[in-house]
């Protein structure tokens, strides 16, 4: 019994760690609402999501990420569209994305007003 029990612990680690969970967060830096739709790809196709951002607002999403892709910003992530209320729209591509997100901890990315330039 002893022996199973530490067995059945040692599988739950040797599974659980071969994912990794990670994030990305989005910041408003700006003094403007923003409208923000994430597109993924999915084994079905496309997913959207969608959320407003507040001046100085955020908001993030969660991902499990594999071994190799740990160190990079989620694989499913394919662009970021902006929108203000005024109607001025920006979209960035995944390399744009890598280009303006920061690791530290979770993937930050960080509107600000030279982002959403119209």
């Amino acid at each position: 019994m002893f022996f199973n029990k530490h067995l059945i612990y040692l599988l739950f680690f040797l599974i659980s760690s071969c994912s990794y969970h990670n994030g990305v967060y989005i910041k408003n830096d700006t003094e403007k609402k923003l409208s923000v739709n994430v597109q993924f790809k999915t084994n079905k196709g496309y997913s959207d999501l969608n959320f407003s951002l507040d001046a100085n607002d955020y908001d993030a999403w969660e991902y499990e990420a594999g071994y190799y892709e740990k160190n990079q910003i989620d694989a499913s992530l394919i662009k970021i569209v902006i929108k203000t209320e005024s109607g001025c729209e920006r979209t960035y591509s995944r390399d744009d994305i890598i280009k303006i997100s920061v690791k530290r901890g979770m993937w930050k990315i960080f509107i600000n007003k030279e982002l959403i330039k119209c």
